[in-house]
């Protein structure tokens, strides 16, 4: 018995080398199987298995089901598409009077005093003073300040350029520039006046275009337009509302 003891520690040794080994090769086997059926799961199309029981979709920042969360952001896109598109054919609306009315005042006064009464800026105005009627450069007293200040810039750039010929910038520019000056100093910015100061500069206008320039008139006629439209509408709103 004493003889056997040091064979049975070998034998010992191996069974438990062996079964270590047969442990380790049925761990990867299943690792391999797992992998395997992962990636042919991914290949056909099957989802992946899921950890939890849950059969609904649920956004990972709430408990809301991501459908719901969908239905919710497409109605949102759609009120907000419809209160755009009001907006936009308000706005619309809004210039398309003005102009007309630009129009028919431009036909009168040309036929009974032959002034006119709009000019191409009168175009940009009309989109600031309806589509963006909050803006300071769509203030009525800006308005009015600002193309005072056009008329008076194109009067000093014709003249620096009569008396001054050696000055060669064309008086648009000349024009332009001092108006720009002159808005910022005052705080009366108006980007459709400066464009009147340099059509009114190019023109060679005198000085009785301060009180007939068509710019100017058409001004007058494009916010007295603006104050009536706004103020209907404002008016039909609030009946509507109160019958709803």
């Amino acid at each position: 018995c004493g003889r056997a003891e040091p064979h049975a520690l070998p034998f010992a040794f191996e069974t438990t080398r062996g079964d270590t080994r047969r442990q380790g090769a049925h761990r990867f086997g299943a690792h391999a199987a797992r992998k395997h059926a992962l990636h042919s799961g991914a290949h056909s199309g099957l989802p992946a298995a899921r950890s939890d029981h849950s059969t609904t979709a649920r956004s990972t920042r709430s408990n809301v089901p991501i459908a719901a969360q969908n239905s919710t952001a497409q109605s949102k896109r759609t009120t907000m598409n419809a209160a755009e598109v009001k907006s936009a054919v308000f706005a619309s609306v809004g210039c398309l009077i003005g102009m007309l009315a630009v129009h028919e005042a431009n036909k009168f006064a040309y036929e009974k005093y032959e002034y006119k009464v709009g000019c191409p800026p009168s175009g940009p105005l009309a989109c600031l003073l309806f589509c963006m009627p909050t803006a300071p450069a769509s203030q009525p007293k800006t308005v009015i300040i600002s193309h005072a200040i056009a008329v008076l810039s194109a009067l000093c750039a014709v003249a620096v350029h009569d008396f001054i010929p050696v000055l060669d910038v064309p008086k648009p520019v000349v024009g332009l520039v001092l108006s720009i000056l002159a808005m910022k100093l005052t705080k009366a910015l108006n980007p459709p006046a400066a464009a009147y100061a340099a059509a009114l500069s190019g023109s060679g206008t005198t000085f009785g275009a301060v009180l007939t320039g068509p710019g100017t008139l058409g001004a007058v006629v494009l916010i007295v337009v603006q104050q009536v439209y706004f103020k209907i509408t404002d008016a039909l709103s609030g009946t509507k509302a109160k019958k709803a």
